[in-house]
Order: C-alpha cells, then sequence, then structure tokens
C-alpha cells in the first residue's frame, strides 16, 4: 500500500506537466510526509531545487504542489526563476508561512544581481543564515485544463553572522548582519541591519561606517571614516557624517563635518560637502562647498566658504568666494596665512609642481578686493590693498597689482613706508632675510587723504 501511495502520488505530480516536478534515487511515503533520498530535483514555482535529501509534509490536495513545507538537507542548491541562486546545507521552507530558513556549517550563498540603470552588477552575499520573506506571485493561466500555476519570488533576506557582501572588482562589504530587499525585478536594495559597524576592503582601501545601503548600484555610509589610496599610492584618511559612493572607480562624495587627511597635500576640514575623484585607483581630484580650512605640511593656511576645487593632472587649485548680489561678502572671502603674512581675496588659484612624487606649491594667483597684512595681527607693521596678487613660496617674492583707476596701496610701519603705486613688488634676500619694496608705474610715497581714509576702513588698528 505504501508503494502504491508513492506511485499515485508521482503521477499526480507528474500530470501537472510534460516533466516530473520531483524526482530522486529513493522515495517513501507515510501518507503524511514524503521522504526524498539521492540525487533529490524539486521543479517548483521558487525554481529548481537540488538536495540530498527532501522532507516534504503538509499535503494539500487539489493544489498544483500539494505539499506546504519542505525540508532539504546536505549540498542544497536553489536555482531561482530569476537566474539567482542559493546554496546552502540545511533550509526549512514553509509556503503557508511564505517563509525559509538556510543554515550551513561553513557559509550559506546567495549570488544574485543589482541593476544601476540598464547596467547588471552581479554580487554574492553569505553569511551562517538566512531568513527568507517569499512572496507568492501567480502567472497567467496557460489553459483551461491547467491550473493556474503559483510562482515564488524572494520578496526579502536577511543574512545573519559573519555576513560578507562582494561585488564588482574585489568589493566586500562585512557585518553581522545583511538585508537584502527586492522591489521589482529591476529594483532592490542591500543594508546592514545588525549592530555591529560595518567595514568595507577593496585593494587597500579600508572604511568602517555604523550604517551602509546600495539603492540602484549607489553605495550611502553612514558615520564613515578610513582610508583611500590618495596620491601616488600614498594612504588618504578622512571621516565624515554621510558618504555617497556613486562608482567606487571614479567618484565618492562625503558630506557634514568632514575630515581629510592627505600625506602630501596637508589636512582639509569641511562642514557641507567635499567630492573625490579617482583615477587608477588614487586620487585625481576633489571639490569642497562650504566653509573649508585647509593646512599643508609646510605650516600655510587656507579657509574658503565658497567652492574649492584641485586637480591632479592640471596640478593645480582653484578657491572661489561665493557671490551674493553680484559682490563676495567681506565674512565670506577667501583666508591665506603664510608665516608672519596673512591675506584676504575673492578668488585663488595654486599651482603645483611634482617633485619625486610630491606636488609642491610653487606659484599662487589671487585677485579680488585683496587685504594683505603682516602677522600677528595685533602687532599689525605692513598692511595695504591690492586688486590682484602673485606669490612664489619658494622664492617668497610677492607682485602687488591694481585695476586701473585703483592703485595698490600699502603702509610699512617698520620701515616707514608708505606707498601708492600701479605695482609693488616685495622680494626677500635669500642670505640676509632682508625684504626689499619696489613701486612701479606712477609712484608716490605720500598717500592722498582719500587712500587713507581706505585702508582705515579696511585696518582701523594700523593707525
Amino acid at each position: 500500500m505504501i508503494l502504491l501511495g508513492v506511485l499515485l502520488l508521482l503521477a499526480t505530480l507528474s500530470s501537472y506537466g510534460e516533466e516530473s516536478l520531483l524526482s530522486s534515487n529513493q522515495a517513501a511515503y507515510d501518507g503524511t510526509q514524503l521522504t526524498l533520498k539521492g540525487e533529490v530535483l524539486l521543479d517548483h514555482g521558487l525554481g529548481k531545487i537540488y538536495a540530498e535529501e527532501a522532507i516534504l509534509k503538509k499535503q494539500e490536495l487539489g493544489m498544483e504542489f500539494p505539499f506546504s513545507q519542505i525540508d532539504l538537507r546536505k549540498s542544497v542548491l536553489f536555482q531561482l526563476c530569476k537566474g539567482e541562486e542559493l546554496s546552502c546545507d540545511h533550509a526549512i521552507l514553509d509556503f503557508n508561512a511564505l517563509q525559509g530558513l538556510l543554515t550551513s556549517s561553513q557559509l550559506v550563498t546567495y549570488t544574485g544581481t543589482l541593476h544601476r540603470g540598464k547596467e547588471k552588477l552581479p554580487f554574492k552575499l553569505q553569511g551562517q543564515t538566512i531568513e527568507l520573506l517569499l512572496k507568492k506571485e501567480p502567472s497567467p493561466k496557460e489553459s483551461v485544463t491547467k491550473p493556474l500555476k503559483e510562482h515564488f519570488n524572494i520578496q526579502e533576506m536577511k543574512v545573519k553572522e559573519h555576513v560578507q557582501l562582494s561585488f564588482g572588482e574585489g568589493y566586500l562589504f562585512s557585518s553581522d548582519a545583511i538585508s537584502y530587499e527586492k522591489y521589482s525585478n529591476t529594483s532592490s536594495s542591500l543594508r546592514s541591519s545588525g549592530k555591529a559597524l560595518t567595514t568595507f576592503n577593496c585593494t587597500g582601501d579600508q572604511i568602517e561606517a555604523e550604517y551602509f545601503q546600495i539603492v540602484e548600484g549607489v553605495v550611502s555610509m553612514k558615520k564613515p571614516r578610513g582610508n583611500l589610496f590618495s596620491l601616488s599610492r600614498e594612504m588618504l584618511f578622512f571621516q565624515a557624517e554621510e558618504l555617497i559612493w556613486e562608482n567606487f572607480n571614479e567618484l565618492l562624495t562625503l558630506k557634514g563635518k568632514i575630515f581629510i587627511e592627505e600625506p602630501f597635500l596637508g589636512t582639509f576640514t569641511s562642514d557641507n560637502e567635499v567630492s573625490v575623484s579617482r583615477k587608477e585607483g588614487g586620487l585625481a581630484a576633489f571639490k569642497s562647498l562650504g566653509n573649508t580650512t585647509f593646512h599643508d605640511p609646510h605650516h600655510r593656511l587656507l579657509q574658503s566658504h565658497g567652492t574649492w576645487t584641485f586637480d591632479k593632472f592640471l596640478k593645480s587649485s582653484v578657491i572661489e568666494s561665493p557671490i551674493i548680489e553680484q559682490k563676495v561678502p567681506k565674512e565670506l572671502q577667501l583666508y591665506y596665512e603664510e608665516g608672519n603674512f596673512g591675506m584676504y581675496a575673492n578668488q585663488a588659484q595654486v599651482d603645483y609642481a611634482e617633485e619625486k612624487g610630491v606636488l609642491k606649491p610653487i606659484s599662487i594667483a589671487v585677485k579680488g578686493g585683496i587685504q594683505f597684512f603682516s602677522l600677528p595681527k595685533e602687532e599689525l607693521s605692513r598692511f595695504g590693498l591690492a586688486d590682484h596678487l602673485r606669490y612664489h613660496p619658494t622664492t617668497q617674492t610677492m607682485i602687488l597689482l591694481a585695476d586701473p583707476p585703483n592703485k595698490v596701496l600699502l603702509i610699512d610701519q617698520r620701515e616707514k613706508v608708505s606707498l601708492s603705486a600701479q605695482e609693488i613688488h616685495i622680494t626677500r634676500d635669500s642670505v640676509t632675510e632682508r625684504e626689499m619694496i619696489k613701486g612701479i608705474g606712477n609712484v608716490r610715497f605720500l598717500l592722498t587723504a582719500e587712500e587713507q581714509l581706505k585702508l582705515k576702513h579696511y585696518f582701523p588698528h594700523g593707525f
């Protein structure tokens, strides 16, 4: 009778299609439970399922696949309907509750794809345990003689314990739990769902974050900190409130309370946003928006309130102050400081030269509303105004220029010199360290009352 029951059951299952819905080397049926052993194959609405052993429970007569619970053991492999795959040691599926639990002595492995526009990004998700939430999706009726076939898709997946997510060219996330959710066939998300920090590694890049999420191929991280390959394959350290990575090989954006330390350039802090472009695994360019402060290894300081763009291949930085009602407010000008010299201005460009893989500033060109002065500012000994300034750090040569009809104005209290000229050069003797001041073009050594008032407006404590 038991043998007859098995044969009748297999015949019933086979009658729903040209191919059998299940097969195995051995089968036993006790009226409520079907046990299969050896090269088990289940052709199910979820996909094709392979295992060495399977126990099918809770027969439901009249259904296409008359078992609502399946227990699979040893070398379990799911080839899902959407091209995804799952492998594990043990799987329990409940099609009434639409849930599943997969475990493995090593790691349960899921492979699928993320979509970024028309591009497909394959990924692999692994952990010791995977909890599944299934979704029942009936397909169109094929004929009046066949019952409506039920299809199942994975709607949500939670991976726990020793979780790793890998995709692309060696990109690896590690966490104590990661959730995968499918919104449609072309839309899904991956996110960390545990309490431990998430770590990211790729060819030397190392990042920790409180939380990460991948949607449409774009990675976002909360409170990230870590190291990225930078200039000359050196490491750049950073931390921020948020990181958005649109393409691992090209562009990442840092937001909120940003700190960056680049070994050759110096340290940057910003309260708004910094976009970093990478090429060939290293820093290629960056753009900072908002309040940005920079210190270089030679104790130079630069502060900006607008946009700051650096390009490694052009070997230059461009700093621009914000314009409000067609002018730059005084409080939003950029500020530069080096040694005993400081200045405010509207725009600046810094050009670099590369020496043994290290970028060093060789020229600083500044323009717009320039106020220059000696430091410390409380002991003001030299100050003045100009429209353009060119400074060469290596020679410590400064050229000040004015746009007609303006004049470069300068007062030096120590040398008891006041100058008004179209152009003023300040050079430092490398041997004596003494400075020479030279006026060019209609030079006057006495300032007019109007010129003195103009200077007094900017430097009231200098008079």
